[in-house]
């Protein structure tokens, strides 16, 4: 499920605080980004990816429940969804087992929303990308593991297809990945 409001819907609160959306059971929220005209990607736990535009979403009311935002096959779900800047070039993916890669972002076609999208990688068994981002300069990056933290540079990240596997990020599960403002 997808959802965009204007935000001056949420200008007024009161100390209870304000109904946002409205959940189907079983859902939750995963990401909310404040956007203008970006896109938005999209990331399930089979390693399907979805670049849509965000104009493709009506803005509806705030306790709205949303629409489809992309097509899901059987068991899987949404885990990992976000803005992605206009002048992003690059995408960097990292998965759960510790392989990191750089792709093209224009490797990635935009799509319509409620659509399955494709591939984000290659993946081994009993892997899966955990986390996306998107940049249009090298910059530095963290990767969040279960044993602790490693800061790189993108330009330390080969750039490569869509297809590749991706190179060994770190020897521990990946849990996040986050960019590091300039």
């Amino acid at each position: 499920m997808i959802k965009k409001s204007e935000s001056k819907l949420y200008n007024s609160c009161s100390k209870r605080g304000l109904a946002a959306i409205k959940l189907k059971e079983g859902d939750e929220v995963l990401n909310v980004c404040l956007i203008n005209d970006e896109k938005i990607g999209i990331l399930t736990k089979k390693n399907n990816f979805l670049i849509t535009d965000s104009d493709s979403i009506e803005a509806i009311g705030r306790q709205s429940t949303g629409v489809k935002g992309i097509k899901l096959q059987s068991n899987d779900y949404v885990i990992d969804a976000k803005a992605i800047p206009n002048s992003s070039t690059n995408l960097v993916a990292a998965t759960h087992n510790g392989l990191i890669k750089k792709t093209l972002l224009s490797e990635y076609h935009t799509q319509g929303r409620a659509t399955m999208g494709n591939k984000i990688s290659k993946v081994k068994d009993n892997d899966y990308v955990i986390k996306f981002l998107t940049t249009d300069k090298n910059c530095d990056i963290i990767i969040i593991g279960n044993e602790g933290t490693v800061r790189i540079n993108t330009k330390e990240i080969s750039l490569v297809s869509k297809s590749a596997l991706g190179v060994k990020g770190t020897n521990q599960e990946i849990t996040n990945l986050l960019k590091v403002k300039s």
